[in-house]
């Protein structure tokens, strides 16, 4: 009985112990699952990061290039109004000097119209006072 007795509590203590092995192992297999959830969630969060990362640098390079077509755009505008304003400039300075050129052209042409008058009235004036002295028509 004894031994009986002592087999029995050996059995106990073994099926305590086996227990206890059960209840430490089933603890380290949900530990290992929390650690494997807690390492997919750490993964999770860092994917979710990289990719608001490269939205950020994808939305910052739309950006950088919408600035830069926004300044080639206005750069090329001021560059298509200044060239306007030159040739308008210019233009009115060939139109200026024409209307220069003309007016220095009109007044010789009124002079030489005035002093060939002049010569034609002296002619006239000196004919007629010939004529009038009777040296032209009878000789003096």
């Amino acid at each position: 009985m004894e031994i009986f007795g002592f087999s029995k509590e050996m059995t106990g203590h073994v099926a305590h112990m086996a227990g206890q092995m059960q209840t430490q192992l089933e603890a380290q297999r949900e530990e290992a699952r929390a650690q494997r959830a807690e390492a997919e969630r750490r993964e999770e969060a860092q994917r979710a990061e990289a990719e608001r990362r490269e939205e950020a640098q994808r939305a910052a390079a739309l950006t950088r290039e919408q600035m830069l077509i926004q300044m080639k755009t206005t750069t090329d505008q001021t560059s298509a109004d200044r060239e306007k304003t030159q040739i308008e400039a210019n233009q009115r300075r060939e139109q200026a000097q024409l209307e220069v050129t003309q007016n220095r052209e009109r007044l010789l042409m009124e002079h030489e119209l005035k002093r060939q008058k002049m010569l034609v009235d002296a002619n006239t004036t000196a004919a007629a006072g010939k004529t009038e002295d009777g040296c032209e028509q009878g000789g003096c």
